[in-house]
């Protein structure tokens, strides 16, 4: 999570910064008007969006950020936000298949699906959460 959340934000401060004025003046394209208006009014939710879901490729995400108006603060604390949970899911998975493999403790494996069912537990929590908070 530490790691992922520098890079994006490294990557979204070099897009902000080294850039965005050159792209979004050489750019004025219809539908990356409408884009970058979009996800300016929709703010934090955009980028919880396209973290939570894993079709978005998470490095050019962070640079394509970088380029509209939303503020960082919001852009990393989201980041952050979005992806600790699965992260959490996907080292326990890891950690108990070690487990078994290596200690054959299979009861390391029933706690890690019970991490990982808390972990999307707090996803689907997140999401009722922001859909409240939207209204």
């Amino acid at each position: 999570v530490l790691g992922a959340s520098t890079g994006a934000a490294v990557a979204f401060i070099a897009a902000r910064y080294l850039v965005a004025d050159y792209l979004n003046a050489r750019f004025s394209n219809p539908a990356w008007l409408w884009l970058r208006e979009e996800i300016h009014s929709k703010g934090w939710k955009a980028v919880a969006f396209t973290r939570i879901n894993p079709i978005f490729p998470f490095g050019p995400s962070s640079y394509f950020f970088g380029l509209t108006a939303i503020g960082f603060g919001n852009y990393f604390l989201t980041t952050v936000l979005s992806i600790l949970p699965l992260s959490i899911a996907f080292a326990a998975v890891g950690h108990s298949i070690g487990s078994i493999v290596l200690e054959g403790d299979a009861y390391a494996l029933l706690r890690n699906l019970l991490v990982v069912s808390l972990a999307v537990t707090a996803i689907v929590f997140l999401r009722v959460a922001m859909k409240k908070i939207s209204q």
